[in-house]
């Protein structure tokens, strides 16, 4: 992967594919850019943006990227937890981190609602 530096401070980095990655039974093709493990600041010594959960970040933001405005989340997350424990993530912290991944979808779209 190529990091993409943020072009300010207040802003994340990005990480482009420079090869197809190919993780349970999927394909994500060269050029797909993502954030990585979105983080948040306070949890970062915990969960780090970089490390074994990066391959599963990358097939779920790919994912979420591809799906239809009709379509739930709920398979994009399903398949983040899957390809964590694939990756060899200790299926409690898998588990932790599907959880908060769903919690922030649900929180998403009852936010949209409210405001839209």
């Amino acid at each position: 992967m190529k990091h993409i530096p943020p072009k300010r401070w207040w802003h994340k980095s990005s990480w482009e594919l420079v090869e197809d990655l190919n993780i349970l039974w999927h394909t994500v093709p060269a050029g797909f850019v993502t954030d990585g493990v979105s983080t948040p600041m306070l949890l970062i010594w915990l969960v780090s943006p970089t490390g074994k959960a990066m391959r599963a970040a990358v097939l779920h933001d790919y994912k979420l990227s591809q799906l239809h405005p009709c379509e739930s989340r709920a398979e994009a997350d399903k398949s983040f937890y899957w390809a964590m424990k694939h990756c060899g993530i200790h299926p409690v912290r898998a588990f932790l981190m599907f959880l908060a991944v769903r919690v922030y979808g649900i929180a998403k779209v009852w936010w949209y609602r409210l405001w839209h």
